[in-house]
C-alpha cells in the first residue's frame, strides 16, 4: 500500500531513550531529517500507569506529518514476561490506552497523518513475541478505528516488531524509509531475513 510522502519533515518520536529509539533517531539524522523526541515530563516514560502526556505541537513551528511510538523492551517485558493474571492484563489494558490516546491527541491536535507502532520483542521467549506481535497488531487496529470515529480521514497506520539485535539498524534504516513515503510492500521486501518484520499498514 502506498502512503503520502513525508519528504523532509519532521519526526515525532515518542518514547524513552533505549537501543531502539537512539538508532531509529540517528538514522533520520543521517538523512537530514529533524527529531523531535519525547520522553515524557522529567524523563519519565510517556506510557506511566497515570496515562499518557497528549504531545503539543512541534516547538519549532514546523509540520510534523510522521509520528513512531515506541514500546520499549523495558516496557515490553514487563507486559508479556510473566504469566498471566488479572494484574498484567490490567498493566496491558493501561499501556494499550496510553498509546491510542497519544497517538490520537497527535492527530487531533497536530495533524499527524502518519503513525508507526514499534514493539522491541528481544527479551522475549519465542511464545511471548508472537503474543506481543498480535497485541501490537490490534492495538494498531484500534488506533485507527478511534482515528475514524473521531473524524480522522486519511490516518495512515502501521506497526513493526524488532525481535534481534542484527535487525535493529535494517529496521531503522526501513523506518526512515516509510517516513519519506516509501511504499510498505516495497519496504517489506528489502527485509526478507527472518525475523525482521518491517512496517505493515493497518486497514
Amino acid at each position: 500500500m502506498a502512503v503520502t510522502k513525508s519528504g523532509a519533515s519532521p519526526l515525532m518520536l515518542v518514547g524513552p531513550p533505549s537501543g531502539l529509539s537512539e538508532p531509529i533517531a540517528a538514522a533520520y539524522r543521517s538523512r537530514g531529517i529533524a527529531v523531535n523526541h519525547r520522553t515524557g515530563p522529567g524523563g519519565t516514560y510517556w506510557i506511566d500507569a497515570a496515562g499518557a502526556t497528549p504531545p503539543s505541537a512541534d516547538p519549532g513551528g514546523n509540520s510534523l506529518e510522521s509520528a513512531i511510538l515506541i514500546v520499549d523492551a523495558d516496557r515490553v517485558l514487563s507486559l508479556f514476561g510473566e504469566r498471566h493474571s488479572r494484574v498484567s492484563r490490567r498493566r496491558l489494558r493501561e499501556c494499550a490506552n496510553a498509546i491510542c490516546e497519544s497517538a490520537v491527541t497527535a492527530a487531533l491536535g497536530i495533524g499527524v497523518r502518519r503513525v508507526l507502532v514499534i514493539c522491541d520483542v528481544r527479551w522475549l521467549s519465542f511464545g511471548q513475541g508472537l503474543r506481543a506481535e498480535q497485541w501490537i497488531r490490534d492495538l494498531t487496529h484500534r488506533i485507527g478505528y478511534e482515528g475514524s470515529i473521531n473524524g480522522l480521514t486519511g490516518l495512515v497506520m502501521s506497526y513493526a516488531v524488532v525481535d534481534t539485535d542484527q535487525h535493529v539498524q535494517p529496521i531503522a534504516d526501513a523506518v526512515v524509509d516509510w517516513h519519506c513515503g516509501a511504499a510498505v510492500g516495497d519496504t517489506r521486501r528489502r527485509l526478507t531475513f527472518a525475523g525482521a518484520r518491517a512496517p505493515e499498514s493497518g486497514p
